[in-house]
């Protein structure tokens, strides 16, 4: 697939983004059966489940935390559900300020953006130009990422 893809959905006719998240593989079977709790990661915007457009940066994260143990997986997000949660976007200047004051108050394992239910923009702790990252967050960005269809892309 490529990066930042995209699909229609052959029933409902709707455009469907296509989400990557990395992993190990014996979280992999609990996250594609909708058992993703947002309060276990943390990143650069803070504690939540963290997806990306890019294969290659989610995986290449995967590998270098889980080695031959990795798993990537694959979730296809309908855009018009998509529009309902409470959304975060952040432009390259935002995302690189929140990052520091986020890794500054050592925030990054506690919920930064708790008014939201998505926080998106793009990846800032790595020299990676167009990649996006998408944290779901709170009780309804948990519920919705829960509800998506999710497959395991591969494992090594």
């Amino acid at each position: 697939m490529a990066e930042g893809c995209r699909k229609i959905n052959k029933v409902s006719k709707r455009i469907i983004m296509i989400l990557y998240h990395g992993t190990n593989i014996g979280a992999a079977a609990d996250l594609i059966s909708g058992q993703i709790d947002v309060n276990q990661g943390g990143g650069e915007f803070g504690q939540g489940f963290y997806t990306g457009n890019s294969i290659h940066l989610v995986s290449a994260w995967a590998w270098h935390r889980s080695k031959q143990d990795m798993a990537v997986i694959s979730y296809d997000i309908d855009d018009m559900k998509l529009i309902d949660l409470r959304m975060k976007l952040l432009s390259n200047e935002q995302a690189r300020n929140e990052r520091k004051r986020i890794k500054d108050e050592k925030r990054t394992r506690t919920i930064a953006f708790k008014d939201y239910d998505i926080v998106i923009g793009p990846v800032v702790g790595r020299p990676f130009a167009n990649y996006m990252q998408f944290v779901f967050v709170g009780t309804e960005g948990q519920n919705f990422i829960n509800r998506q269809k999710a497959e395991q892309l591969w494992q090594i």
